[in-house]
């Protein structure tokens, strides 16, 4: 994963947000608790549909953000330009339910989804080493992701828009 930083960014579920806000109920997620979103709209129609199958809904919302002004504005980022040692302890840790990124407003990093969390479990599990399983993860297409952890990072969400869907039509 290069190394850029985003003005716009998207965020999947089953409902417009407007207004997001940080949801303490997600502890066990890749960085913990806070607001997640993607640079990538791809990957947000994936998680928007995901979210509609879970809660067999009709619809898959992708909402669309501005963020400009977020990484001149003082706040504590933490950036995994690609699967570490670091990032893979903190993924670990946070998908415990520890909040490995305590102090940080914001986290961007690639996404541990259903088959790179798959590796992830195998090293749980001591099947892999810590160096095999990042080599193995970083031949994986990872997608980006990034979490606003605290209220001083969520405000520079401004809504631009969205855009439901209803099966299939992602």
């Amino acid at each position: 994963m290069e190394t850029i930083i985003y003005t716009i960014v998207f965020h999947g579920g089953t409902e417009v947000v407007t207004t997001p806000e940080i949801r303490i109920s997600r502890k066990n997620c890749d960085f913990g608790p806070g607001f997640y979103a993607t640079h990538s709209r791809e990957q947000a129609e994936r998680w928007a549909e995901r979210q509609r199958k879970i809660r067999m809904l009709p619809e898959a919302v992708v909402n669309k953000y501005d963020i400009t002004g977020l990484w001149e504005s003082g706040v504590k980022v933490k950036i995994f330009e690609a699967p570490t040692e670091e990032w893979l302890d903190s993924v670990v840790a946070c998908r415990k339910g520890e909040d490995a990124f305590a102090g940080h407003d914001v986290v961007l990093g690639p996404v541990a989804d259903d088959n790179v969390y798959e590796t992830i479990r195998l090293y749980e599990a001591g099947v892999f080493t810590r160096e095999e399983t990042i080599r193995r993860l970083k031949t994986e297409k990872l997608f980006n992701q990034i979490v606003f952890k605290t209220e001083a990072a969520v405000k520079f969400c401004r809504f631009v828009g969205s855009e439901t869907c209803t099966e299939g039509e992602l």
